[in-house]
């Protein structure tokens, strides 16, 4: 906690008006990390079971989760089986075989599916090319919003696959993808690093700042920064904050997500325990002040 000297000021009365407006500063400053600390761990794909300590580090049980999600609504699971390709024979298109020779579009929701061959030889001979796309292309062109469990988003069918790719491009793509798990956490960033009672402002990494998810945060904490000019400031209001990730914003809607209640229940025991600290400081430095030479 930042510190002053009595001495700097005309007299007792005004030393404590101005440790009075550091002390709601400081709670200030160190509430609103508490409660971006809180609203990060309350964020999808953060789930039950979530804690402010787990969520610190980047690699949680949700955000491994929602990677496999990732994998799956793409590829259709960790791992994937090269297909035969089949040109029909009246040209119109082509098809795709497993390692059953059953039909498939591929296991995932874009209909995307690796050959083992790149080219197909007719019955008169001809030699046809296996017409290759690129797996993010297809993405893009295919996607749906569809809504899960009323707590989630996917990927929904909209292919009219097989869409033949190579399996380097679709690996790639994939891990592309699975690297954005945190974007709508990442929003809370900007709060973090704005109360933030660090020099260099840092914070954790499971806010995934890297990401750049779309938030802002302000507070009138620095007019309570400012020294005292007479006592009567020291009964002044405490200073307000706020902070959003706007990324997040949709999700919000949904009451059964996040709310007020649900905050206030991870952040409790760090208010609690914060609010104390700065009581004691407090007092002790009322009590230095008061007992000094006027």
């Amino acid at each position: 906690m930042s510190d002053f000297t009595a001495e700097v000021h005309t007299g007792p009365l005004f030393a404590l008006a101005h440790a009075t407006r550091e002390a709601q500063a400081q709670v200030l400053r160190l509430s609103g990390t508490i409660y971006a600390n809180a609203l990060r761990t309350l964020t999808p794909p953060h789930g039950q079971g979530a804690t402010i300590k787990s969520t610190k580090a980047k690699k949680t049980k949700g955000i491994v989760e929602l990677q496999a999600r990732i994998a799956e609504d793409i590829q259709g699971g960790p791992s994937f089986s090269a297909v035969r390709a089949v040109r029909k024979a009246d040209g119109s298109g082509w098809l795709a075989f497993d390692t059953h020779h059953h039909y498939t579009e591929g296991g995932g929701h874009f209909g995307l599916v690796v050959p083992k061959n790149e080219t197909f030889t007719a019955a008169d001979g001809t030699v046809h090319k296996v017409p290759i796309e690129d797996p993010e292309a297809v993405y893009r062109r295919y996607k749906r919003w569809v809504k899960k469990n009323g707590r989630r988003r996917v990927w929904g069918p909209g292919h009219d696959g097989p869409h033949f790719v190579r399996i380097g491009k679709l690996r790639s793509f994939v891990a592309k993808k699975k690297k954005m798990a945190g974007y709508t956490i990442s929003g809370w960033a900007h709060g973090a690093r704005f109360f933030s009672t660090s020099a260099t402002a840092n914070i954790d990494k499971g806010f995934f700042p890297e990401l750049g998810g779309a938030g802002s945060a302000g507070s009138d904490a620095a007019e309570y920064a400012a020294p005292a000019a007479n006592a009567a400031l020291a009964e002044a209001e405490p200073a307000s904050g706020w902070m959003e990730s706007q990324s997040f914003a949709p999700a919000l809607k949904n009451k059964s997500i996040i709310t007020d209640r649900t905050v206030n229940a991870v952040a409790e025991h760090a208010i609690g325990k914060m609010k104390r600290n700065i009581v004691q400081w407090y007092k002790k430095k009322a009590k230095a002040i008061l007992n000094s030479p006027s």
